[in-house]
This record gives structure tokens, C-alpha cells and sequence, in this order.
């Protein structure tokens, strides 16, 4: 295992203490003893800080704390062998009473501490007290009532000015603190991804969406790496078995839980003695009803699968066509060096061909734009996008009736520009951004649409590339 270079602290701003009660079932008006009772230190810190010890790390718990059952608390977390660093505050720590039945799971909380400016403050101390250049602190879990997800962007931006690397597993930020976090590394389940992001997450295509949301800021290549996992969803519906799937991490398990709920009286009942009206399609005493349902179920499948081929059909047809077209336009174009030709009716230089993929460049640029143009379309073949665009478009005639498969494709391509561009200028050994906005933004003028196979040097949003690019 490599192991971090300094020490390595877990940040618990609203702990928590987890007791367990097993009982044989619940009745109302009934004393009913426990058969056995489990307590341990709770909240995303603690829970870390234990996990890392069992490791073997030398980790400690920074814990901000209610005074009246802090002493349970410690003791707690001494059973786990998990070093603490208490900041005592009054008021008590927040309880989490969990009732095991077998008719379910009950559960009960009870609200801890309030936080205050002052309470920072003494955090603050203690963090400047104890962290050193090359430490990491592990912030997560839930914010106490007084403390914002600004309060925590501030933390983290003081421990960044401290030397140390901040890991975010949390729920309580926005995007907008993210980018001021700036995390080493961040780890939200699917749940915690839409609360932190405000987007729907209930496929794999949101997740990958609401995640490049979040990676922002960050390298392009790793958004673009994001979307190979839609790609094989989409290419591949059928879920094969496995218990160490990329996927299973997106699913949550459903968990069964008991629920005491009160059902009054409906205020909006009607009572009426006619009959009720058949639904429409339903069983009539003669039985011609089920027959009129039989006959026109399959009668709508087939029209609709009729529909759908004929839409992936014609638009595969019109991208072969266009293929074919753009070859035939390509027969004069001239060599100018290692699978590298000029083409005088090209307007903006592309990738053609998976095999053996060959470069065409207009032939009116000048050394440095060819320059620039050759070392972007390099990075296409060097990865392998001709085949990845072509098999998204494969994936765009299966679903082209489903419009976020549309929007998905386009951000994919524009991930997959924007991170050749970052390796150009990376490799780069001067600053070159100015000159490569300027030739992209010449080349922009032969840009085709969303639907092209071959990567093409002035497509996708030119402005936002030159910006990115600036930025």
C-alpha cells in the first residue's frame, strides 16, 4: 500500500454517537426489552478515521463535540483505536437511535450541538496548530446548524494556505464550493452527486453529466473518460453479473425500513351508486373488450418498432452519405507527408479513417497553423477517437429517438476537442495559447454540425474552446 508522505486527519464537524436496539417486535403501550444493544462513534470522519486505523495509518479525528455526552463519545472512538483531537462546544452530541425489528427498521434522532462563529474560530487554531506541509485532511459528513458550505470552503481554503491536501466526501457543498476546495479527491454516492449538483441522477448518462459538472475545472480528459462508460450502457443494454462492477457503484441498495405512519379519513370522498365506467379496453361480460386490448397491442409495438428503424435507419443513411461524399471529394487530395495530404476543397483540417487514419489539411495554412493543426490531430489518432466518435454515432441511430442521448454525444465530442486541446499546449514548451486561439478560431469557419464521424479541428463550439483555452 503507498502511503501518504505526512500525517493524515479526518475532519468530523457534526458527529454523531449510532446505537443499535434489537428488539422481538414492536406493540404499542408495552415495555419491550432490548435482546442486545450496539453503540458506536458515527458521522463520515470518525467512521474514516476508524477505517484508516484498521488499516494500519496513523490517522487522528479533528472533532468538533457536544459537552454533555462527550465522554461517551471518546470512549467510543478509543474502543476503535481512533486518536481524537476534541473541540468541546456545549450542548450535546447528535444521536442516531436505530430499532432492529422483524417487522423493520425504526429510526430516531436526536438533534446535537449548534455551532457558532466562536466554534470556528477554535477549529481554526487547531488546525494551524497541528498541519504541516504534505498532510491531507479528510472533510465529511453533515454540516452542524451555524456552520455554512461557505463556513467549510473557508476551512478548506485555509488548510490549502496551510500545505495540505483536502479529500471532500460530502453532500454539503455546491459546485460553487467546489471549485474553491479544490479537493484532491471527492467522493459523493449517486444520492449525494444530485444534492451536491441539483441535477437528476437517475441514470448512468446523469451521473456522468452532473459528475463533468463538477470536474468543471478540472482536466477535460478526465470527463471525456467519463463518457465511455454511457458509451458501453448504451452499446451494451444487458447488465451481466458481477460483484466488482464499475456500474454497481451508481446503484444504491434498497434498504427495507419500517415506517409508523397515521392514514386519516379522505375530506374529498364521493359515494355514488351508478356504476363505475369500464376503463377504456376492458373486459366487457361478452368478452369483446380483452379481444379489442389483444388486437391492438401488438398493432402499436409494431408501429412503433417500425418508427424507430426507420429513423436509425435514414439517419445512418445520411451519415454514410455524407462519408461518401466527403471521400469522393478527397480523391485529389495531394501527400504531404506520413498519411498526411492537403485538400484545396477543405475548409478545416479532420481525421478520416479507423485502420489507418489519415490526416487532410486545407492547403492554404501557414507553417505555425499547420503546426498547431497537425499536433491537435495527432492526439486524435494517438487515442483512438476516430473509432470512439464512430461508435457513438453507431449508439446515436440505436437511440436517436431519446433526446439526452442527442445532448450526450454532443458533450462527449466536446470533451474529446477540449482535451486535445489542454495535451497541445501541455506538450507545448513555449506558451503557444495565443496562437492556437487564433488558429482556431480560423479554422472554425468549415465546422460542420453535431453529427459528424470524423474529428474535425474547428468544431464544437469554437468560442468555449478559445475561452477554455485562455482561461
Amino acid at each position: 500500500m503507498t502511503r501518504p508522505s505526512g500525517k493524515i486527519y479526518t475532519l468530523s464537524l457534526f458527529p454523531a454517537i449510532d446505537t443499535t436496539l434489537y428488539l422481538e417486535g414492536m406493540e404499542p403501550v408495552r415495555e419491550l426489552p432490548a435482546q442486545r444493544e450496539h453503540s458506536e462513534a458515527g458521522g463520515k470522519g470518525a467512521n474514516t478515521a476508524a477505517a484508516l486505523t484498521a488499516l494500519g495509518l496513523d490517522c487522528a479525528c479533528i472533532c468538533l463535540m457536544g459537552e454533555e455526552n462527550a465522554g461517551l463519545f471518546l470512549r467510543l472512538l478509543d474502543a476503535a483505536g481512533v486518536r481524537c483531537i476534541p473541540i468541546p462546544l456545549p450542548g450535546r452530541i447528535r444521536e442516531n437511535l436505530s430499532l432492529e425489528t422483524p417487522q423493520g427498521q425504526y429510526r430516531v434522532m436526536r438533534q446535537g450541538f449548534r455551532a457558532d462563529h466562536r466554534a470556528l474560530g477554535r477549529l481554526e487554531m487547531v488546525l494551524r496548530e497541528r498541519l504541516r506541509p504534505g498532510d491531507t485532511v479528510l472533510v465529511g459528513g453533515k454540516l452542524p446548524e451555524g456552520i455554512t458550505a461557505d463556513d467549510l470552503a473557508a476551512l478548506c481554503e485555509l488548510i490549502h494556505s496551510l500545505g495540505a491536501e483536502v479529500t471532500l466526501d460530502t453532500a454539503a457543498v455546491r459546485p460553487a464550493q467546489v471549485e474553491r476546495i479544490r479537493p484532491l479527491v471527492m467522493k459523493p454516492n449517486r444520492l449525494e452527486l444530485g444534492e451536491i449538483t441539483g441535477l437528476p441522477v437517475e441514470r448512468l448518462e446523469d451521473c456522468v453529466a452532473a459528475a463533468r459538472l463538477l470536474l468543471r475545472r478540472a482536466a477535460k480528459l478526465f470527463s471525456y473518460l467519463l463518457w465511455g462508460l454511457v458509451l458501453f450502457r448504451l452499446l451494451c443494454p444487458l447488465s451481466l453479473p458481477s460483484p466488482v462492477s464499475l456500474l454497481n457503484l451508481l446503484e444504491t441498495p434498497a434498504v427495507e425500513s419500517g415506517q409508523l405512519t397515521y392514514v386519516g379519513p379522505s375530506e374529498t370522498t364521493l359515494l355514488s351508486l351508478r356504476p363505475a365506467p369500464a376503463p377504456v379496453g376492458a373486459a366487457r361480460p361478452d368478452g369483446t373488450g380483452a379481444e379489442t386490448a389483444a388486437r391492438q397491442t401488438p398493432t402499436l409495438c409494431a408501429a412503433a418498432s417500425v418508427l424507430w428503424l426507420a429513423g436509425a435507419v435514414a439517419l445512418a443513411g445520411v451519415q454514410l452519405w455524407r462519408l461518401f461524399r466527403l471521400r469522393r471529394s478527397l480523391r485529389w487530395a495531394l501527400p504531404l507527408g506520413e498519411r498526411v495530404y492537403l485538400a484545396d476543397a477543405m475548409e478545416t483540417s479532420f481525421v478520416l479513417g479507423i485502420v489507418r487514419p489519415k490526416i487532410y489539411l486545407p492547403s492554404s495554412l501557414g507553417e505555425t497553423e499547420r503546426a498547431h493543426i497537425l499536433a491537435h490531430e495527432r492526439q486524435h489518432i494517438r487515442r483512438g477517437d476516430p473509432l470512439w466518435k464512430l461508435l457513438g454515432a453507431a449508439a446515436l441511430c440505436l437511440h436517436w429517438i431519446n433526446p439526452l442521448v442527442w445532448l450526450a454525444f454532443g458533450l462527449a465530442c466536446q470533451d474529446m476537442e477540449r482535451s486535445c486541446d489542454e495535451a497541445v499546449l501541455r506538450q507545448s514548451p513555449s506558451d503557444i495559447r495565443a496562437a492556437y486561439a487564433e488558429t482556431l478560431l480560423r479554422c472554425s469557419a468549415g465546422a460542420e454540425g453535431t453529427f459528424d464521424v470524423p474529428p474535425a479541428f474547428g468544431e464544437r463550439e469554437v468560442r468555449g474552446r478559445i475561452a477554455h483555452i485562455m482561461g
